[in-house]
């Protein structure tokens, strides 16, 4: 059945989605603890594998199997989603939280 390549990859980018999402809580609770805590050492680690595991997984598994199951087409499509998605997360959400700060508060010597 040739769907049934891109019910894998679905599931998998579902798991990205959430592996993403799950980055974004961890760097903003991060802002908020004092590196001092032991919390924010624990949260770190975490924020640590999860990414780790993560890109490991993308490339060695999900990528190639997208560019084989996926027409080039689509691929192209979904690339320029992906950037225009990228670049709306410059501008701070409602609510004040920014990745791209927050990340460079956390990492800043």
């Amino acid at each position: 059945d040739k769907l049934k390549p891109f019910e894998k990859l679905r599931e998998k980018a579902l798991e990205g989605y959430e592996e993403h999402h799950l980055a974004s809580v961890l760097l903003h609770e991060l802002t908020l603890l004092d590196p001092e805590d032991e919390h924010w050492h624990a949260k770190m680690e975490v924020l640590s594998e999860t990414l780790e595991h993560h890109l490991r997984e993308e490339e060695e598994q999900l990528f190639p199997k997208a560019r084989k199951a996926i027409p080039q087409d689509m691929l192209d499509k979904h690339a320029r989603e992906y950037l225009e998605f990228k670049l709306a997360l410059i501008e701070p959400a409602s609510d004040g939280f920014h990745p791209v700060d927050d990340a460079a508060r956390i990492f800043a010597p």
